[in-house]
């Protein structure tokens, strides 16, 4: 029911976009199905896109490279910042369901 409001439902997809890992491609077939604006939805898919396939390209280029501990701390930083993008989702989705409690 949260995701009933456009502002909220657009940002949390363009959030979980940016956070690496989360599944994208589910992500943006479960937006056709709302009514989001096209030129928002092309905003979230590619712009939100960005992060994963830049440290996907900086990992990949230093385990190539042999450059393992370049690799390891932007794995790290990506957990970490995964790790808070997920702390921050559970807390928006906490905060829409005690909402809709009060209703």
């Amino acid at each position: 029911r949260f995701l009933k409001s456009s502002a909220k439902r657009d940002s949390i997809l363009f959030i979980l976009n940016i956070i690496p890992g989360t599944p994208k491609d589910l992500l943006n077939y479960f937006a056709g199905l709302t009514d989001m604006n096209f030129w928002v939805w092309m905003f979230v898919c590619s712009v939100g896109r960005v992060p994963s396939v830049i440290i996907s390209t900086v990992c990949g280029d230093a385990f190539g490279q042999k450059r393992y501990t370049l690799a390891i701390i932007v794995l790290i930083a990506t957990f970490v910042v995964g790790g808070l993008g997920i702390y921050c989702y559970n807390r928006v989705v906490a905060k829409g369901n005690s909402n809709n409690n009060t209703d």
